[in-house]
């Protein structure tokens, strides 16, 4: 039935809100967890919007789908070749977009593609930067305040620039010049888009022990920490990976229990899977509870928790 179409939603960590209540804890929470939390929160989010474009998609439109990925290619292909300007690349990210849109796949699956293409390492290392910049200053002090040599200056400075530019990895630079606008419109706007929910109508009661509300409930705080925790130790056992410099067992458990703040993605998810507006006012119940149970419970377990040692 349409209860079952829920099974996704309690995938999403809302990294905002996850993060927030580990800065409350300040110098208590080492360093590691943070990074730890976050990486989670970021994988958690790739996964949950991949389970939206694949499992909440009503129809595909095969031509709209295959020029998605000919402007992918050629998102690649640009890169591979070395070109840098955003006048190439702002076109084409709207025009996959668009083709994913009319697809009939999630457009989301859109960003989180282009969010991978986009490259992570700067073209120029630190190094040549600063040389540059110490011989450009030298010439610059040697110059005499002439048009000409201003002229030159100017050239020079712009070079300069360019190359400081370059030192900058892409993704860095446009995280810098979005994440503003992320933080203080579009993650608010998206919460509360997708947040509504009327509690003076809802029997808070039977919503949290309906199907629905319990099953998301349990799954964002008793899922995340068991599968969570579970996999990571396993993990650092069988020798695939090791803990967080800083970070201990109570760490884990407490970063895990974090992790079962599903908010804004969990919210979005909720809109997709269900029609009938009792079980959306459920699982959103569900998550409201859930997410304040492992805010509260992570936060005590990392504040009681000394770092490692």
């Amino acid at each position: 039935g349409e209860a079952g179409r829920g099974w996704g939603i309690p995938m999403a960590t809302d990294i905002a809100f996850a993060v927030g209540v580990m800065s409350l804890l300040g110098r208590r929470a080492p360093d590691g967890a943070k990074l730890f939390l976050l990486t989670l929160a970021i994988a958690d989010d790739i996964g949950a919007i991949a389970v939206i474009a694949l499992f909440y998609t009503d129809g595909l439109h095969g031509a709209w789908l295959g020029a998605a990925v000919v402007g992918l290619l050629a998102v690649w292909a640009a890169q591979r070749s070395g070109i840098r300007s955003m006048t190439f690349y702002v076109p084409a990210a709207l025009f996959v977009w668009l083709a994913t849109f009319e697809s009939g796949v999630h457009a989301t699956l859109a960003g989180v593609a282009l969010g991978l293409l986009t490259p992570a390492r700067p073209r120029h290392p630190l190094e040549v930067v600063h040389k540059a910049g110490r011989e450009l200053i030298a010439r610059l002090e040697s110059e005499d305040d002439d048009v000409i040599e201003r002229e030159r200056a100017d050239h020079q400075l712009l070079a300069l620039s360019e190359l400081s530019r370059e030192a900058v990895a892409p993704l860095a630079r446009i995280e810098h010049r979005l994440g503003l606008w992320a933080s203080y419109f579009v993650v608010p706007l998206f919460a509360l888009a997708n947040a509504g929910i009327n509690f003076v109508d809802t029997d808070i009661g039977s919503a949290l022990i309906s199907p629905v509300g319990l099953g998301v409930a349990l799954g964002l705080v008793i899922g995340k920490l068991v599968g969570v925790a579970l996999f990571t130790m396993t993990a650092v056992r069988l020798g695939w990976g090791r803990m967080p410099s800083g970070m201990n067992t109570r760490h884990l458990v407490g970063v895990s229990i974090l992790a079962g703040i599903g908010f804004t993605v969990a919210l979005f998810i909720v809109g997709l899977a269900f029609v009938d507006e009792g079980l959306i006012a459920d699982a959103k119940v569900g998550i409201f509870a859930a997410s304040v149970v492992a805010g509260i419970g992570g936060y005590l377990v990392l504040r009681s928790t000394r770092p490692a040692t």
